[in-house]
């Protein structure tokens, strides 16, 4: 019979070095004695524990965390990357957005911190800065994301500093992915009561998707996998609550991994989990567990196309150039369009104008001539641009400038909760494509079981696609999307030959801008406990995909007006670049890794090189130039 390993508070051989620079840390540490296997897979012995570490927090955390991480990782030796914009120290505390179709120097000007040169990461004799080596972050929503993944900069939740200061190892950081398809990041598990096969497949989909296992029980596990309350590794963890190791059921990670997102946990959690007791209410299905984080406006508080603004109670928005682009302005009431500036002003925004030339043509309402191409002057003093849709001069300049892009809900959803966020994260908050979806006028959605702010969301996107969203079913219903396999509607979908689907069919649709087939496993899958009402809203924007809808820079004037912002060494250095190298950032949309899907292609598959191809084909050239000149 396996006998755990015993959790261990004391300081032994391996840690007495660390122990005497930080006897507070060290003294809190798990001691473990993790195997051979372990050690060449999951963790690494260094001393100090983030000896060699050159890190930098994104401001996307709060002061307070951030101001924690810093406190753990230097207490553990890091040390902090040399900052970038160093005269600006407001600079260094706001948010930046995704970088779409962007010139290769782009990703070094917004820069908040110093990439690694080739080959070469830490500290250089050359040029005297600390080059990062990790960035924590809680998504992989900002500018320097993809020229991190391009360096080999580990981007890392907090869990791996938290998780490494406790143990006293250096965990390996793909464990600790800041990505969202990872979902078992940070998770440690531990299998038990199952056969070996069955045990060899959830352990390799475990890590397919960012978690880790153990051989045996370790201090370090954060889930045991079991079906029954009973046996050693069971015992162990009852033993030793402060550890905060659940046991779950197998079914946990079964419904996780078909819906590709983390279930709610306690449904399967032992001792007595409600899942096997019978216990499970459908009154559970009806929280906004996802929602209460995308909340859609009620039809009154929209007045003249703009959302009424809380009144904010502190700045938040301080030291931020916010611009309107010019289609939400010109559509816009005056009233609306004021009482939208003044609550920025209120929060502490600057707010970007038009200049006089656009000013008069508004204020005169003059007809019979053309818009001016920009309302903004000065790309360097905007931060955030509020718009509608992807399309416009304004949409593709920001989005290769890397500001923050996001519509008026995500400003709504920043009022409420006096707290910026990435408009990437969420799919309402980013701005839809201008046209409908091709062929999704031919298509009736109806939604059973789901409600609240949930079933308004769904609704919002259904009709956003272009789609018709219809509360009765009828026979003219195409699109049943249901929380559960059950209920009248449900079996009229049956008899009427109706696709029955869960929401991810409505917000992959969404993130794609496409329309996909209903048949997709992750789109039928209805788990047994009524859970899925509380995952709505957690689809994310693909960044990835977003080239399609930017204009690219490359051969037109766009290009230099992009270089304007550029500081005289990144123009050195965009000069001296090779033309192979230019071309190939150009016809990539400098995004890396940004490839669209074959049409044939799943929800969830990752495309293939076909896939790659067209995506290239599919980016959009300049159409502009003329306007821009």
């Amino acid at each position: 019979m396996e006998t755990p390993v015993s959790n261990t508070f004391d300081t032994r051989d391996e840690n007495k070095v660390a122990s005497s620079r930080h006897p507070s840390t060290a003294a809190q540490r798990k001691v473990i004695n993790f195997s051979a296997t372990e050690q060449q897979i999951f963790v690494r012995r260094a001393n100090p524990v983030f000896d060699g570490v050159v890190y930098w927090i994104n401001p996307a955390f709060s002061q307070s965390e951030s101001k924690r991480l810093e406190q753990l990782l230097e207490e553990g030796g890091a040390q902090a990357a040399t900052k970038r914009h160093a005269q600006d120290i407001g600079k260094q505390q706001k948010l930046n957005g995704v970088l779409v179709n962007a010139l290769p120097q782009m990703a070094k000007h917004v820069a908040r911190f110093h990439l690694p040169l080739a080959s070469r990461t830490g500290k250089t004799e050359s040029d005297q800065v600390l080059r990062v080596t990790h960035a924590i972050s809680p998504d992989t929503h900002f500018a320097e994301y993809a020229a991190c993944v391009e360096a080999k900069v580990s981007v890392v939740t907090s869990e791996w500093v938290e998780r490494s200061m406790a143990t006293g190892w250096q965990y390996v950081e793909r464990f600790f992915s800041a990505a969202a398809e990872d979902i078992f990041s940070g998770m440690v598990v531990v299998p038990t009561q199952m056969p070996v096969s069955d045990k060899e497949t959830l352990l390799a989909s475990v890590m397919a998707v960012g978690g880790q296992w153990r051989e045996k029980m370790r201090a370090d596990a954060t889930h045991l996998i079991l079906l029954r309350d009973e046996g050693p590794k069971y015992e162990y963890i009852k033993a030793r609550p402060e550890l905060g190791i659940k046991a779950v059921l197998p079914h946990w990670f079964k419904d996780s991994l078909n819906l590709w997102s983390r279930v709610p946990l306690e449904p399967y959690v032992f001792p007595n989990p409600p899942m096997l007791q019978g216990r499970v209410s459908h009154a559970s299905d009806g929280g906004d567990t996802q929602q209460a984080a995308v909340p859609v406006p009620n039809a009154e508080t929209h007045n003249g196309d703009a959302y009424e603004l809380s009144k904010p109670t502190k700045a938040f928005l301080e030291g931020y150039g916010v611009a309107i682009d010019p289609q939400l302005r010109y559509s816009m009431s005056a009233g609306a369009l004021a009482r939208l500036t003044q609550r920025l002003v209120e929060a502490g925004a600057r707010v970007i104008g038009p200049g006089a030339e656009a000013a008069a043509a508004q204020a005169g309402g003059e007809t019979g001539r053309e818009l001016p191409e920009s309302l903004v002057t000065d790309w360097e003093e905007v931060d955030i641009l509020i718009c509608q849709h992807r399309e416009g001069y304004e949409y593709s300049k920001a989005s290769r400038l890397g500001k923050l892009v996001g519509t008026l809900v995500w400003m709504y959803q920043a009022f409420l909760t006096q707290q910026l966020t990435a408009p990437t994260r969420r799919l309402l908050h980013y701005p839809q494509p201008a046209t409908a979806v091709e062929r999704m006028d031919r298509v009736r959605v109806t939604v059973s079981h789901y409600s609240g702010s949930a079933r308004r969301y769904l609704a919002r996107l259904v009709t956003a696609m272009g789609a018709e969203y219809a509360p009765r079913m009828t026979r003219a219903t195409t699109h049943l999307v249901t929380a559960r396999a059950e209920g009248r509607k449900y079996a009229a979908a049956l008899e009427w030959n109706v696709d029955v689907v869960n929401h991810q069919w409505v917000e992959q649709s969404f993130q794609r801008w496409r329309l996909l087939a209903a048949s997709h496993p992750t789109f039928t899958y209805f788990p047994q406990l009524p859970l899925l009402n509380g995952l709505v809203g957690a689809t994310e924007v693909s960044v990835a995909r977003l080239g399609r809808w930017v204009e690219a820079p490359g051969g037109t004037m766009a290009e230099a007006s992009d270089m304007d912002v550029l500081h005289d060494s990144e123009l050195d250095e965009y000069v001296a670049a090779p033309a192979a190298v230019r071309a190939d950032a150009n016809a990539s949309g400098g995004e890396a890794g940004s490839v669209e899907e074959s049409p044939d292609e799943g929800a969830q598959e990752p495309a293939g090189a076909e896939a790659a191809t067209a995506a290239l084909g599919q980016t959009r050239q300049p159409s502009r130039a003329a306007a821009v000149a």
